[in-house]
């Protein structure tokens, strides 16, 4: 007799304020006073700021944002390049963290992010509730004591929302911290 065995299933769901919850997140490991948690390798994660130079480089469409100062970059996630621009390298920042922290809500855990900013690199953990804290040399990370959840303007309205937020709490656009080229 062959038995068919199925895992439990991933879900996201609205959280607070808009925001997305893993469904399964209180069964997700937590580092308590002392202790590490590993974080693994997949998906692969790079995110490159400032990759592709101004937007001086980019033909003019017409529109409004051509008119803005512009800073490029990419995230590449297991080869899968997403171009992406915004005002400014803290827009794009937050923008980047948002997408991992999707990414990091539909696995259930945090994951790895490998960052390049100029000549300078960093190795960063994301986790699902937007927490952002730096990697350890052993692939781990610590309790999140003393850590805020990472925040941005709504590139609509202005207004501050989590990098959590799926819809801006103010005026309701979805994505407020999209700088992917799908929201050019």
């Amino acid at each position: 007799m062959i038995m068919k065995t199925t895992s439990p299933r991933r879900r996201t769901a609205p959280a607070a304020a808009g925001g997305l919850r893993s469904v399964r997140e209180a069964d997700a490991p937590r580092a308590t006073a002392g202790q590490r948690l590993p974080v693994i390798g997949w998906p692969r994660i790079v995110a490159r700021v400032g990759a592709g130079g101004p937007s001086s480089e980019q033909p003019d469409d017409g529109t409004d944002t051509d008119r803005l100062p512009q800073v490029t970059g990419e995230l590449v996630i297991n080869g899968i390049t997403m171009p992406c621009r915004a005002e400014s390298v803290a827009v794009l920042r937050t923008g980047i963290i948002a997408r991992c922290v999707q990414t990091a809500v539909a696995l259930g855990r945090p994951v790895r992010v490998e960052v390049t900013e100029a000549d300078r690199s960093w190795r960063l953990a994301i986790r699902p509730d937007g927490i952002v804290c730096e990697l350890a040399p052993d692939n781990t990370i610590g309790p999140v004591d003393g850590l805020a959840v990472a925040e941005g303007r709504c590139r609509s309205c202005l207004r501050i929302n989590p990098v959590t937020a799926i819809r801006c709490e103010r005026c309701g656009v979805e994505h407020p911290h999209d700088v992917f080229s799908s929201s050019w």
